[in-house]
């Protein structure tokens, strides 16, 4: 597949970039709004959606700042979610996926989701930013002390879908790859070279140490925190070259 595939695509249908690659990895098009209050709706994960909204939960608010993400950042990717399963309530944070379903978290170490996809932002650029969770995604805005990705991202929500997206990949001149320093990510890691994309292996640059960009951020936010001077790291950060890579 070429690499304009995604904005011919776009030209042909007249559609939006999300609709695009969901077209070209055989997703369906159409959109289930989960903009409700009331009665639920069943999903594709059997889990019955009652009510999506802004995250305000404090139980939420806590997890997610345990673990190092900012309110003003989470309030701006992440749902509050209540659903059913086994006709039992509850409730978590969710991020919205792009075959609009949400990938589901709380603080009881629980994970799940109403319905399997990728998460895009589209920046035109000619790098794209790889990650395997939402977590690192947003651990990635905080570490940078940016509001939105500065380059086009992908956040695959498992490592299972990483071949649905390859053929997509060959657009861009370089992958940025913040995933897991585990067996998992290793192996992502080696589908992308292997499959001759150019890649950097940010895991084992950034934090090779920790196993994954959220730990690592969990141990170091504080400190970086302090080292940022109107958005910027300090001069002599050994780490401020990285800034211009996200």
């Amino acid at each position: 597949m070429k690499g304009d595939a995604i904005r011919l695509v776009q030209l042909v249908l007249k559609c939006h970039f999300r609709d695009a690659i969901r077209t070209l990895v055989g997703l369906p098009t159409n959109e289930l709004s989960f903009s409700f209050s009331g009665q639920g709706i069943q999903t594709e994960s059997g889990l019955i959606v009652n009510m999506v909204r802004p995250l305000t939960h404090p139980a939420l608010i806590h997890y997610v700042e345990g673990r190092a993400i900012s309110l003003k950042v989470a309030s701006k990717y992440l749902k509050e979610v209540h659903y059913l399963s086994n006709d039992k309530s509850y409730f978590a944070v969710g991020f919205r996926n792009d075959n609009d379903g949400f990938e589901l978290r709380n603080g009881l170490d629980f994970k799940g989701k109403t319905a399997n996809g990728i998460t895009t932002f589209d920046c035109e650029t000619k790098n794209v930013a790889i990650f395997e969770g939402f977590f690192d995604f947003l651990s990635a805005l905080e570490y940078y002390n940016k509001k939105a990705p500065s380059i086009s991202t992908i956040v695959l929500n498992t490592t299972n879908n990483l071949k649905s997206v390859l053929p997509m990949l060959d657009q861009y001149k370089q992958i940025n790859a913040f995933l897991d320093n585990d067996k998992a990510g290793n192996q992502a890691v080696n589908v992308l070279k292997d499959s001759g994309l150019r890649v950097r292996d940010y895991g084992k640059i950034l934090y090779p140490y920790h196993k994954d960009f959220n730990a690592y951020w969990c141990e170091n936010g504080s400190e970086r925190v302090l080292k940022r001077v109107n958005g910027y790291l300090t001069a002599n950060d050994t780490n401020s070259k990285l800034l211009t890579n996200y």
